[in-house]
């Protein structure tokens, strides 16, 4: 059983020590160069305190994809093994933004659908909820099938930089027409209202 929650000051720490892990697997140099640090213990402690200033709908702007299974036959875990953000920067520096940032799955949750459930609803919350009506991403240059992926979702290469030591490219997305439209189908995003709804 799985379902997707926003991230925010009453989520537990073990959600941001998951996320920190990821980035920091994942982006190291990247993270280095963002958070200034060495260690995904020091970027958890940097995430937790971004997040305790946050208010609704600003950014960055966290979606996470939860697995929850039975541990004991009396508790419930949740785990998260993905999770995608909206943020106002993703590249120090940068005259863009805001950006789709960090999109990742744990690779034993792979090949399921999970990515496009993230970007689905990051886009869908990012335009109705946030009013953002243009927004960026980078992605490798060398990662061919990920840059067709954000070409689908209406996403145009701007330009072409280094990042990191990595060759880039800078994408970006204006048109919002062919979003799905998640309120009317009934699908995760009605989840994320009720998510939101019972926390406050």
């Amino acid at each position: 059983m799985s379902n997707l929650e926003i991230l925010d000051n009453k989520s537990p720490l073990s959600f941001y020590k998951t996320i920190a892990n990821a980035f920091f697997e994942n982006w190291p140099l990247e993270c280095k160069d963002y958070y200034k640090c060495d260690s995904a213990e020091e970027i958890e402690h940097k995430i937790v305190e971004e997040y305790r200033n946050v208010a609704n709908n600003e950014c960055p702007f966290t979606i996470l994809y939860i697995d929850k299974y039975c541990e004991t036959t009396y508790e419930i875990v949740k785990k998260v093994v993905g999770s995608v953000s909206v943020c106002k920067t993703d590249i120090v520096g940068s005259k863009y933004g805001p950006w789709i940032s960090d999109l990742w799955v744990d690779k034993n949750y792979r090949n399921c659908g999970i990515s496009k459930s993230l970007l689905d609803n990051i886009l869908y919350c990012a335009n109705k909820k946030m009013g953002i009506n243009k927004i960026y991403l980078w992605v490798d240059i060398k990662n061919d099938y990920v840059v067709k992926l954000y070409e689908k979702y209406g996403f145009t290469i701007v330009e072409k930089t280094v990042y990191c030591g990595r060759d880039i490219y800078i994408m970006l997305k204006t048109t919002w027409n062919n979003i799905i439209n998640l309120d009317n189908e009934g699908l995760i995003y009605n989840q994320l209202l009720v998510n939101e709804l019972n926390k406050n």
